[in-house]
């Protein structure tokens, strides 16, 4: 069987390093923005409220109807961003299909974007700085390797593909809901990266043996959580595997509060003048 790549694990590490940060900075709060309801934004919400609690960081929860115009709920991220007691803001993605994600992701100023999603310059995407932070720490180096990632949402796929582009000698293979023959590109892959929210989409025959598999996928079904690989019958065959769920998540939670820390030493040095 395949060595599981636990994310709570390495979740673990960073969250005990971030209360050490969190302690000596001043009184820093997160605003998270939820319209409608959404099984899956539940549950990443409940958990972004945990670690706020464990890290002694104050978490304000927007719930707004589903039925919201873009009016509406410009106005209130724009109150957010000029809120000053705010130190970051999420929106909880997705929205409603009226709803632009672009135009309201553009309202939250570089500084109080959590996220990342508006602009990386000050921090990196949770999930996919994640990601990241799980190879390095078991190791597993993408260099000389074949990485195909399957899946190009805001969240996850379009800027893990950004980060992996600035990695010398990677090959890269992105593949989306356009792919024509998806399993021909899988095979290909070293690492192989599938965020799509598509309930075991990758199957045991889309994977070559030793294969690394990161299961960053994301859906609910009667009340579990279920993952875009068919982990059962995958495990055997590969070398590396995130379970699902405990493996993607939870890092991606504590990168997001690693954001937080990170935005408010910056807005700390605006305030001293010393950016």
């Amino acid at each position: 069987m395949a060595v599981l790549l636990n994310g709570r694990k390495v979740a673990k590490k960073i969250l005990n390093q971030l209360k050490k940060r969190f302690k000596i900075l001043p009184s820093t709060k997160l605003a998270v923005v939820m319209v409608g309801t959404n099984p899956a934004s539940e549950s990443f919400v409940k958990q972004k409220q945990k670690i706020a609690q464990e890290l002694g960081v104050n978490f304000k929860l927007i719930r707004l109807n589903s039925k919201i115009s873009l009016n509406s709920l410009t106005k209130e991220i724009l109150k957010l961003s000029q809120d000053k007691t705010i130190t970051g803001i999420v929106i909880q993605l997705p929205l409603p299909k009226h709803l632009d994600d672009d135009k309201i992701i553009k309202l939250i100023p570089v500084e109080k974007d959590v996220d990342a999603l508006g602009s990386d310059k000050l921090v990196k995407p949770p999930a996919a700085a994640g990601i990241l932070q799980l190879l390095n720490f078991y190791k597993i180096k993408p260099q000389g390797k074949t990485i195909v990632i399957v899946g190009q949402g805001k969240l996850i796929g379009k800027p893990l593909t950004k980060l992996f582009k600035t990695m010398k000698n990677v090959k890269l293979i992105t593949c989306d809901i356009n792919t024509k023959n998806l399993k021909k590109q899988t095979l290909k892959a070293d690492i192989l990266i599938s965020a799509t929210g598509t309930p075991c989409l990758i199957k045991k025959d889309m994977v070559k043996k030793k294969t690394v598999i990161i299961d960053a996928g994301f859906s609910m079904k009667k009340g579990k959580i279920i993952g875009d690989v068919d982990f059962e019958k995958v495990k055997d065959k590969v070398s590396y595997i995130t379970p699902n769920p405990g493996g993607v998540g939870p890092i991606t939670v504590a990168m997001l509060y690693s954001n937080l820390a990170q935005l408010k030493e910056f807005q700390l040095k605006i305030k001293n003048n010393k950016v």
